[in-house]
């Protein structure tokens, strides 16, 4: 490398940048290491919840957040438990089985 005015001016720079980078990764590596572990708690405590929705504390370590848990699987089967009455209930009174049978 040769001794120059922009060697001289770059390399401090560069690890003077490196440094004060250095220092900020692992505060930012725990904080985003924490988001993280309450994130997969939340959906954790969501998959095995059987109301709709569910407002609660969820805390990792010193760190705690407020987090409304829903159940989108609950809400698509009470949907689907609707249409099939529906549909049973118009096929029983149409006098129909439900089945379309084509006679030749």
């Amino acid at each position: 490398m040769a001794f120059s005015l922009e060697a001289a001016l770059v390399v401090p720079l560069v690890m003077s940048t490196w440094l004060g980078l250095a220092r900020t990764a692992l505060p930012t590596y725990v904080d985003v290491r924490q988001s993280a572990r309450l994130e997969v708690k939340a959906l954790k405590d969501a998959n095995c919840r059987d109301h709709l929705y569910h407002v609660q504390t969820v805390s990792a370590g010193p760190r705690q957040t407020m987090s409304l848990i829903t159940s989108p699987q609950n809400l698509i089967e009470i949907v689907n438990l609707l249409i099939d009455d529906g549909r049973l209930l118009i096929s029983s009174f149409s006098g129909q089985s439900g089945k379309s049978v084509v006679e030749p």
